[in-house]
């Protein structure tokens, strides 16, 4: 009686590592799959700051920058990278690959948004 109570325990406690696994991944690759980040912490802390807060926009990955604004307005991400010393060409956009230049080093960014917020993607 003693050991099947141990083994039922133990195949609980072997789930439960297994569920808990399975959920960290998952979110893991749909935090990367979405935003382009591996940490789903920084994703779901920048989410609820720009869609419950009056947070403008919040910077959720610094290496490959990813950033997360409230607004789907162009002018307030052109006043962003302006305010960061770049500038913006509007000759060089396609579609939504946008192409901002500082100290003469192009990079692009790929914006995408929906009603709640707008990706700002460094490729």
């Amino acid at each position: 009686m003693k050991i099947d109570n141990t083994v039922k325990k133990f195949r609980i406690k072997k789930w439960c590592i297994v569920i808990v696994c399975v959920i960290i991944l998952s979110s893991v690759l749909v935090s990367y799959a979405m935003f382009r980040t591996f940490n789903p912490i920084s994703t779901l802390v920048g989410l609820a700051r720009i869609v419950m807060t009056d947070t403008e926009y919040v910077e959720i990955q610094k290496n490959s920058r990813v950033i997360l604004a409230k607004s789907n307005d162009l002018q307030e991400f052109i006043d962003f990278i302006e305010s960061e010393g770049y500038t913006y060409s509007e000759d060089k956009r396609l579609g939504a690959m946008h192409f901002i230049e500082k100290n003469g080093v192009t990079e692009s960014v790929l914006i995408s948004g929906n009603g709640y917020y707008t990706k700002w993607i460094w490729q």
